[in-house]
């Protein structure tokens, strides 16, 4: 499978990351990016996932998202973040640069 947007289209970047995400971020001394990346490379139906990185800058956080090394208690830190597909693309409408 493809993963399209697994930066929620931008919500799971530093200003826009939610609490957990950041926490986990500065545990790891990487960015939240990378690891909103890294949860998503590690799901068994994650044959491609795209970053979404518009900037050089953008992009050299993304690609350390292969070496994030998030334990079980961050998964189950970060899993609380998950919402359903419906919640997903209602907020995602809702977003100014959509």
């Amino acid at each position: 499978m493809i993963v399209k947007e697994g930066m929620a289209n931008g919500r799971l970047a530093a200003e826009h990351a939610p609490e957990a995400l950041r926490t986990v971020a500065e545990e790891t001394d990487l960015g939240a990016d990378a690891v909103a990346l890294a949860v998503v490379l590690r799901q068994p139906w994650a044959g491609v996932v795209l970053s979404g990185a518009a900037t050089i800058p953008q992009l050299a956080s993304n690609l350390h998202a292969p070496a994030v090394d998030l334990t079980e208690a961050h998964m189950t830190r970060l899993a609380t973040l998950v919402e359903s597909p419906q919640a997903y693309w209602a907020r995602r409408g809702e977003l100014p640069w959509h």
